[in-house]
Order: structure tokens, then C-alpha cells, then sequence
């Protein structure tokens, strides 16, 4: 993927649909079966009509249609809308890149992961292929691509690019569980530099959660506000760290007349009290998640 989008094309980037051989295997922790080469049973189809929409014909039963929008400089959105019918299939969505990954960092519940190029425990070796939440970033050494998946999904990195995978024909134990029409919105996003001067975590939380309404906002320190829960005085306020690192900043408040202190997240108070007035100052170590409760002085 280009750093920044081309105005003169309207597809600069286009991932790949793959279907692997998914048949049942027997159980061993240690000799987990890998998806081979991808069957040649995906046909795809351009209408001149519509540039920026391609449709797949998969196998004898299935089919896609994934549309591509620019967005702005750097994103591309994904609309993928499948009708799977496959059993014993898997459906993986590769992302290739134009440039050499030195690592894969991927979005976990409040922080993140990271992961070698090639695995090096025999652990990592068997397995094959791990969750990410919200975002992946395939890191470079001076560029990087970031996908924001607006729903939880496994991906491996077995040939050094992201392959997500979508949907699968399993025999057991529920046969049916991917079978009929169903969506997936994909956001990619390029850039410059390092994924943490990116703020790909704050990044995906505008693009899958843009009406979240907040009473404040962070002016200074990579925290995210993930919730706001109202109480009969005041507010309820959880806050995590993304990057795996501690910071310490200020929240920005919409009025200046609460009383702060931190909380368990039941409201059950943890500090002592003190008086704020349009700005709270927030430390958080790597990966944690803090309560603060704001309550209104009347």
C-alpha cells in the first residue's frame, strides 16, 4: 500500500480473497494443521459501472462483493459482503504490502501485542494464528499499514503479510455457524514512521465508535476515555492505556465544577477527593485501566 493515496487513481490498493482447504484434522496441541497453498476456486469479476466493486464467485456456492472507498489521504474503507455456502472451506482476506514488515503488533482488550516476523518459541511455531481486536499494524522499518476490522478476527502472518480470516465451513461442532449473507468493514490506513507515533489505537476508536460522546477529551498523553457510565451525581469514567507503555496527561473537561477521585468500578472510592477544574491530570501504567468518578458540585 502507497503512504499516501494517489488522487488520479480511485483503487490504489486492493486486497486478495483466498479459500484454503479446512478439513478435519486430528486433535494435537502440538501438531496444529497449517492452511496449505489457496485452491483455485475464486473467480473475480470488475463492472465497468461501478470501478470501485468487485465481485468474487467462490467455489460452486459462495460469492462476494467488496467495495472500495477512498476516504482521505492515507485511508481506504472495505465493505465486503460474502454468501457462504462453503463446508470444509476457509476464507482468509490477505493484505500485501510494498514494503518488509519488522513485527506485527496486534489490538488486545485495553493494550496491545506484539509479534516477531518469524515465530520463535516452538509455541509461537504451533500456533498459527492469533485474535486481534479493533486494529493489526504491519509494522516496517521507517513506514507501516495499519487495519481496523470492525469486528474481532484471527489473522496470521505465516507469509510475512496479514491474512485475516473471515469465514469458515467447519463439520464441528456447528456446521451452519457461517452459513448465509453476512458483512465486514475493513479500514487501511498508511503511514510514515512508527505505529506509535501514528496513534493507530486512538485512530480506530474514532473510525468504529464516531458518535461516542464524551464530557472531556485527552489534551496531552495517549490514553483512551472507553466509557462513561452515568451515576445520580456525577460521572463514572474508564480510561486504558493502548500502547503498552506508561503515560501521564490531562483531560480536558467541558465544565469546571466536579469533584475527582479515583474509583473501583463499582464507584466505590480508591484516593482522596479532589477539586478539578477544566482539567484532570491521568497517569496509567502500561496496559491499565482506570475508574475516575466526577461528581458534580452543585
Amino acid at each position: 500500500m502507497h503512504n499516501r493515496l494517489d488522487d488520479q487513481t480511485f483503487i490504489p490498493y486492493i486486497p486478495q480473497l483466498q479459500v484454503f482447504d479446512d478439513t478435519r484434522q486430528p486433535l494435537d496441541a502440538w501438531n496444529i494443521r497449517k492452511p496449505g497453498d489457496p485452491l483455485a476456486e475464486i473467480s473475480e469479476t470488475h463492472d465497468t459501472n461501478q470501478p470501485n466493486t468487485i465481485h468474487y464467485e467462490i467455489g460452486h456456492h459462495s460469492s462476494a462483493e467488496l467495495r472500495v472507498t477512498k476516504l482521505s489521504a492515507g485511508l481506504v474503507r472495505l465493505d465486503l459482503q460474502i454468501d457462504w455456502h462453503d463446508r470444509e472451506r476457509l476464507l482468509k482476506l490477505r493484505f500485501p504490502l510494498k514494503f518488509e514488515p519488522i513485527k506485527f503488533i496486534c489490538g488486545k482488550p485495553y493494550g496491545c501485542q506484539a509479534y516477531p516476523v518469524q515465530p520463535i518459541t516452538g509455541y509461537d511455531k504451533a500456533k498459527w494464528e492469533v485474535c486481534f481486536i479493533d486494529w493489526l499494524v504491519a509494522q516496517g522499518a521507517s513506514e507501516g499499514t495499519a487495519i481496523i476490522s470492525a469486528a474481532r478476527n484471527g489473522v496470521d502472518f505465516i507469509t510475512r503479510v496479514p491474512r485475516v480470516t473471515i469465514t469458515k465451513g467447519p463439520m464441528f461442532p456447528d456446521p451452519t455457524i457461517d452459513t448465509g449473507r453476512m458483512g465486514f468493514t475493513f479500514w487501511i490506513y498508511g503511514y510514515e514512521g512508527d505505529w506509535l507515533a501514528a496513534r493507530i489505537p486512538e485512530l480506530a476508536r474514532r473510525l468504529l465508535f464516531p458518535r461516542f460522546k464524551t464530557i472531556g477529551r485527552p489534551k496531552v498523553g495517549s490514553f483512551i476515555v472507553e466509557a462513561i457510565r452515568p451515576t445520580k451525581d456525577g460521572f463514572i469514567l474508564h480510561l486504558f492505556e493502548p500502547y503498552g507503555r506508561q503515560c501521564r496527561g490531562r483531560l480536558m473537561l467541558n465544565r469546571n465544577n466536579y469533584i475527582a477521585y479515583e474509583c473501583d468500578l463499582w464507584g466505590n472510592p480508591r484516593s482522596a477527593t479532589s477539586r478539578v477544574s477544566d482539567e484532570l491530570e491521568v497517569i496509567l501504567r502500561a496496559s491499565e485501566v482506570k475508574a475516575i468518578k466526577l461528581n458534580i458540585v452543585k
